[in-house]
């Protein structure tokens, strides 16, 4: 391998897991839209005179080539960046409950991969992803996975109570049973 190729491979690899952070810090956070309209807007923007840089690790004198290299690379760290401090430094003082309707249940069936041989692999063991999707009392939807104890005991327009904090940019997050376990408290038929 080159060493010239090794700056990219790094900022590739650093891309993929800011991405990965992001989706899954969106996935808590309950206005996630704004927040990523936002940052891609910012980085359009900022792409407009920031596309020089990239000509050094693109190895391209094209604006087009460079602009959208910053556009992907600068959008993921803005992103991750942006819901990672929104996430991180979410006032605890500001927890309370919301009572949500539970307006779906979905359960996925995914299969975990054995490997055969060398470039051979085959679905291998079974396993559910149990996700229930909640409206809030603002109107907002949300799909959540919980654990199978706790699906099996939800059902359609059951109202139970969420924790959600405030974020450091004032998004609402939405907390894991880490900061508190959904109760259910009633069930509406």
């Amino acid at each position: 391998m080159k060493l010239k190729k090794f700056p990219l491979i790094v900022l590739s690899i650093v891309v993929v897991g800011c991405y990965g952070l992001a989706y899954v810090l969106a996935g808590q956070t309950l206005s996630s839209m704004l927040p990523i309209a936002v940052c891609v807007v910012c980085v359009a923007l900022t792409g407009l005179t920031m596309w020089r840089f990239w000509r050094r690790i693109t190895a391209s004198e094209k604006m087009l080539v460079n602009y959208l290299c910053h556009l992907v690379v600068a959008s993921g760290l803005l992103m991750a960046l942006t819901f990672g401090l929104n996430s991180g430094l979410a006032d605890g003082s500001t927890l309370h409950a919301e009572r949500c309707v539970v307006e779906n249940l979905r359960v996925e069936e995914h299969y975990r991969s054995n490997r055969v041989t060398r470039h051979v692999y085959r679905p291998g063991q079974k396993y559910y992803v149990h996700e229930v999707e909640l409206r809030f009392p603002d109107g907002e939807s949300k799909s959540l996975r919980v654990s199978g104890s706790y699906y099996r005991k939800l059902h359609r327009g059951d109202t139970i109570n969420i924790n959600v904090k405030q974020g450091f940019f004032h998004l609402p997050v939405v907390c894991l049973p880490a900061c508190g376990r959904a109760v259910k408290e009633e069930r509406r038929r």
